[in-house]
């Protein structure tokens, strides 16, 4: 990419994100107001993604015969891996069918007008530091997503900075997955870190590469007391389904 067109994209995705956030946020507060979970919220937020991915200039290479085999009146455990920013409204564009609520650090929350939108629309805050707090953040969950959401998670707890492999993964979010017993779709992407790396503000259109995964069932046949078991093998698999993912884009570009 050309340094005039850097600079050109640029000059649209920042204003962008910034006018589109605070008037998506402030939409979603005003209308929470009377209308709580409504399907009008998750659609301003699914609008607000789409904005988001127009303005990035990205393009988005998914295996859409996968994601449409899914059952649109199940409710899912999304689980991905975590490169960037740009991950949440990548995914929440894709998986459109299902609105996932997304569980996040509590500090989020606290941001002016773009945390407020968050609670709004119904996204879940978690105090990592605190393990106590976030064990009863976790509980909350819980009671929240049993009323028939489907949840996204990323399980690296923060954005990974090294293509190679996929970093450790946490164990809270899969206590919430055995709690809510529901089937786990894991979901692999590759290349936005390349687009919006961690740390910069500024865009460089490429292309961006996800694969949606078959439902496991795992999290109903595991206890609480299997949990580390769960996530161990679960980080086995989506770090297979990586580098599967990656040895494929080699071959085909």
């Amino acid at each position: 990419m050309d340094k005039t067109k850097y600079v050109l994209q640029n000059l649209i995705f920042i204003p962008t994100v910034v006018v589109s956030t605070i008037i998506c946020a402030l939409l979603v507060i005003i209308i929470g107001l009377f209308a709580k979970r409504s399907a009008v919220l998750k659609k301003i937020e699914y609008i607000w993604a789409k904005i988001i991915v127009w303005a990035s200039g990205i393009k988005i290479i998914y295996n859409k015969d996968q994601l449409s085999k899914l059952d649109r009146n199940k409710c899912y455990i999304f689980i991905s891996n975590h490169f960037s920013h740009l991950d949440t409204p990548i995914l929440v564009s894709i998986l459109k069918n299902f609105s996932p609520r997304f569980v996040a650090k509590y500090s989020l929350f606290k941001i002016p007008i773009f945390g407020w939108g968050m609670k709004a629309v119904g996204h879940i805050p978690v105090h990592r530091k605190n393990k106590r707090q976030a064990l009863r953040d976790l509980n909350k969950a819980v009671e929240t997503l049993k009323k028939g959401e489907s949840v996204l998670l990323f399980p690296e707890g923060t954005r990974n900075m090294n293509e190679d492999g996929l970093l450790d993964f946490q164990v809270g979010p899969f206590i919430l997955a055995i709690k809510l017993g529901l089937e786990m779709v894991p979901i692999t992407i590759y290349g936005t870190n390349r687009c919006l790396p961690k740390g910069s503000i500024f865009i460089k259109p490429s292309k961006v590469y996800i694969r949606v995964h078959k439902p496991l069932d795992w999290p109903i046949k595991y206890s609480i007391k299997h949990r580390e078991e769960l996530k161990d093998n679960m980080q086995d698999y989506m770090q297979k389904k990586y580098l599967e993912l990656i040895k494929w884009i080699k071959e085909t570009e």
